[in-house]
């Protein structure tokens, strides 16, 4: 069987995972994607070929799509304080994405990963003491 005939199974099952996830498990889709994004676009930055230039720009551009839906999901209502925040460190993610984009600077990207795992494996902590208590 190719890869071409399985692949519209697996990408099938990965929308139902997501879609069928618990709340705070789609967040860590989310991030695991932001961080897959930003490490393809790192690998795209080692390589020397004209192709790289568009594959940095792909990964980093679907890294800040990602970042848009974490910021779209805030719940001012719920918690003020932390929603701002986070859509400040949202909104900075986001620049350092696009500078390092225009600019060609993976440095920019590389700063903020060790603070976008950093919040993916609280969320990911998070979940598991949720579930730990339901």
């Amino acid at each position: 069987m190719s890869v071409a005939v399985r692949r519209p199974k697996a990408n099938a099952y990965l929308t139902t995972k997501h879609q069928t996830a618990a709340p705070h498990h789609r967040v860590v889709l989310v991030y695991d994607g932001i961080i897959r994004s930003i490490n393809l676009a790192d690998l795209a930055f080692a390589r020397t070929d004209i192709d790289r230039l568009a594959e940095i720009d792909r990964h980093l551009q679907l890294a800040s799509q990602l970042i848009a839906e974490l910021r779209a999901a805030l719940d001012h209502s719920a918690n003020e304080t932390l929603a701002t925040t986070l859509d400040d460190l949202y909104t900075f993610w986001a620049r350092q994405l696009s500078d390092a984009n225009v600019a060609k600077q993976p440095e920019k990207m590389r700063q903020i990963l060790p603070q976008i795992m950093d919040l993916r494996d609280a969320w990911y902590q998070a979940g598991l003491q949720l579930e730990l208590q339901a």
